[in-house]
């Protein structure tokens, strides 16, 4: 890269400088998300967003793994019985 740069007689040819894009200081609305939502997220404090999480790993737990094991165990004890 610094080899490319410094040839010779490059020096007359401006190299063209990338430029960074700017950051906008409003937020906006995404889909499936409003504004007002988004804003209420972000001012969550992380104590609050730690229990939201917590509880949504539990149900999709019990939905997938207790539930699917307990109705798994009912239907052996069933087959037993008859």
């Amino acid at each position: 890269m610094y080899r490319k740069q410094h040839k010779k007689d490059i020096h007359a040819e401006a190299a063209k400088k990338r430029r960074r894009t700017t950051k906008k200081p409003y937020s906006r609305s995404i889909v499936g998300a409003t504004l007002e939502v988004i804003q209420k997220k972000r001012a969550e404090k992380p104590e609050v967003r730690d229990a939201a999480r917590e509880a949504a790993l539990r149900y999709i737990f019990n939905l997938f793994i207790a539930v699917p094991a307990l109705c798994l165990l009912l239907n052996l004890l069933l087959q037993k019985l008859i």
